[in-house]
């Protein structure tokens, strides 16, 4: 399977997120539309895991039972 580059699936995202159709969107970058199909999956699951994480916590917050993260809990908020 092919890959876009990061620089062609950022130039997908972009519009993806401005609600473009799959038409728009390859009359713009020339991308084949089963690519940017393809696509258009790795941007609704990226979304849908955004919006199930959980929120951050906010500055004065009463809840004081919060543990530091350790070093190794960084893999766990790396973008993907």
């Amino acid at each position: 399977m092919n890959v876009l580059k990061q620089h062609q699936q950022s130039t997908v995202f972009t519009p993806l997120e401005l609600k473009k159709s799959q038409r728009e969107i390859h009359r713009i970058t020339g991308i084949d539309r089963k690519t940017i199909r393809r696509y258009m999956v790795i941007f609704a699951a990226r979304a849908s895991k955004s919006a199930n994480s959980p929120a951050p916590a906010t500055v004065g917050s009463e809840d004081t039972d919060q543990t530091p993260l350790h070093s190794r809990d960084h893999r766990l908020f790396r973008p993907r």
